[in-house]
């Protein structure tokens, strides 16, 4: 259950120039809450992020030690780190990040790939029972190839009977594939149609669909085996720099907080003013 706390008002206004001091010692005293700005008089707006070469690179770090925190178990179970001490170590960090991020790519990449192979490995055992070159059944000049897939294969010569002589069929697996010249396409449509046949999208390549399959699945272990690989490099990584993980995105999130806590201030060309609360109890210490 949450306690109550008696709280005073306080309000700062000063130069542009030392909105940021006066933001860092927010920060520094943990229990000033701002009070969002919004009464837009005029020549005084809602004042924007901070932008500097300092505000963009703690923006652009925050951004990756947050990707690696959302894929790693990090946490801190040796105590809290001072502000100076994490500042110091983050410039360092950063490389350490970025083997984190590679890793992470990796497997990202590596799942993307296997889940893609994976697809075009039904597709390909599908074409298997034909024994057709993938080449032979994507067309030509001056020929159309339609590959279906039916439960009425059986019935595939039955129905193709009165233009047998001048197509190429083949029937296999529950799969039929047709070959013929453009001008009996309309006649194949209508018996694929009879057929109940749907339409197999016909992968991109040459060679035997069933030589295709089976090299997809083996980079498929092979993927398999390097996302097992890289998985025990990211974690044994987490476990030797958890704990600065933990301290560096701590210490960023207040950065980043403190540059962009002007949108909830109003602010003019020479001005700025802040409006915000503090526990009584602190207040004294506050107005120090």
């Amino acid at each position: 259950m949450f306690a109550t706390s008696e709280m005073s008002r306080l309000t700062v206004a000063g130069s542009v120039e030392k909105m940021e001091e006066v933001l860092r010692l927010c920060t520094e005293l943990s229990c000033v809450h701002i009070q969002e700005y919004g009464r837009f008089e005029d020549g005084i707006n809602v004042g924007k992020s901070m932008d500097s070469d300092e505000a963009n690179a703690i923006s652009n770090l925050l951004v990756k030690v947050q990707a690696v925190s959302s894929s790693v178990q990090a946490s801190n179970t040796e105590g809290a780190m001072s502000h100076a001490e994490v500042s110091k170590m983050v410039e360092g960090f950063e490389e350490k990040i970025t083997t984190a991020l590679n890793y992470i790519d990796t497997i990202r990449d590596a799942e993307s790939t296997i889940s893609s192979s994976q697809e075009q490995h039904h597709v390909l055992s599908r074409l298997a029972p034909l024994d057709l070159p993938l080449e032979l059944m994507s067309g030509y000049g001056g020929v159309e190839v339609f590959v279906g897939e039916t439960r009425r294969a059986s019935k595939a010569s039955e129905v193709f009977s009165e233009i047998r002589s001048e197509i190429e069929l083949h029937a296999a697996g529950g799969l039929i594939a047709v070959a013929c010249r453009s001008e009996h396409s309309a006649e194949v449509q209508i018996g694929m149609a009879e057929l109940g046949s749907k339409p197999v999208q016909i992968p991109s390549g040459e060679g035997s669909p069933a030589e295709k399959a089976e090299a997809l699945l083996l980079e498929i272990t092979r993927l398999e085996s390097l996302i097992a690989e890289t998985q025990e490099d990211l974690d044994a990584w987490a476990v030797q720099n958890g704990r600065n993980l933990v301290a560096v995105e701590e210490y960023l999130v207040r950065e980043a907080a403190i540059f962009t806590a002007p949108t909830l201030m109003a602010v003019s060309n020479q001005a700025f003013a802040l409006d915000g609360w503090v526990p009584t109890d602190q207040a004294d210490a506050v107005q120090s």
